[in-house]
Parts: structure tokens; sequence; C-alpha cells
């Protein structure tokens, strides 16, 4: 058996899509090509691989490229199902200190609105841009939307909000709707706190 083929394969497969989810948005073309255009073309050459170490009957190489396979496939659909809480999860042990510096370094807002920048941005011109916010909250009035599902307004953010994902105490990562953004969000809908 070819003992390092399958481990390759996970390293690779498994470290350039970890790369892809950390640089990229969702749906950015690098991430898309991975989907679309990788996968198919790995599991393809890996079928044809089995193909070819069952006709030589060579049982020991016919399990390593089916370990191979079973290993990218699995890595793969890993990280895609566990995207949406690896890559915020990711980005912020990596770079943390930048992204804080980056808001602390805004002066204070005078209508109390909470600091922030652009955190991610992702879309399609036809459907919108998601955005979403880092958001620094003092106070950690935020810390109770973070475990809650439920679209709602806080004090501190103009918008109704999809989702808050905390990353540490007093830092969340905050989504917005579609075509929303911190500037241009309706506004017939009452805030609450």
């Amino acid at each position: 058996m070819i003992w390092w083929l399958p481990l390759f394969v996970v390293l690779v497969a498994g470290g350039t899509l970890l790369w892809l989810i950390i640089h990229g948005a969702v749906d950015s073309r690098l991430h898309i090509l991975f989907v679309v255009f990788i996968v198919p073309a790995a599991c393809l050459i890996c079928l044809l691989g089995l193909l070819v170490a069952a006709i030589r009957k060579r049982p020991h190489q016919f399990v390593s490229v089916l370990l191979a396979l079973l290993g990218f496939v699995a890595i793969s659909a890993s990280l895609e199902r566990n995207e949406e809480t690896l890559r915020p999860f990711v980005r912020w042990f990596l770079w943390s200190r930048q992204y804080k510096a980056e808001v602390m370094g805004q002066p204070d807002a005078a209508n109390g609105e909470f600091k922030h920048s652009v955190w991610d941005r992702w879309g399609f011109v036809p459907t919108g841009f998601t955005t979403t916010y880092l958001v620094f909250d003092p106070t950690d009035s935020l810390a109770n939307a973070a475990k809650s599902t439920v679209p709602v307004r806080f004090s501190g953010i103009p918008c109704e909000v999809l989702g808050v994902f905390r990353l540490e105490k007093q830092w969340y990562a905050v989504r917005f709707f579609a075509s929303e953004d911190w500037r241009n969000c309706p506004s017939s809908t009452p805030r609450v706190n």
C-alpha cells in the first residue's frame, strides 16, 4: 500500500480549501473553482486510479487510491459544511490584533452607534451583497443576540441584523440582510435594546 498518498491528498485538499475559506468569501471565484472544477476533477482522477489498479490487479494500490478518494471527499465535505463557523474563528484567531486596532482607532460615534468595520462581504449583483461587520460592543449587550436565531434590531446598530456571532468578549461579527449596510437600511422597524 502506498501509505503517503491518502495523507498527501487529505493535507493538500484540506489546506487548499482552508486557505480559500479564510482568504475568499463564500462565493469567491476561487472557492467556486474548487467546488465546481477541482472536486469533480480530483474524484474523476481517483476513480480512474481505482479502475487502473483493479485492471492491473494491484490491491495495495487500489486501497491507497480508495483511501485517498474517501479522505478527499471527507475533508472537503467537512470543511464546506462547517465553513460558516470555521471562517470567522480562524480569521479572528489569525488577525484579531489588526482588526481590533482598525476598529479602536475610529472616533466615538456621536449618535451612540458601536465602533465597526466591514468584516466580510459577498454576493452577486442581482441578489445584492451581504455584509458582515466587526462590531465592538463595550457593554457586551450583543451577548444574548449571539445565542438567538431571530433577526432583531439593537441599540448601537442602525439595521435589523440577520445574525450575530460572538468572537470574544465585546467583539462580534454582525451580519446584515442582503443589500443593506451600516448606512443603508430600512427605518420602518423600531429599535429595541
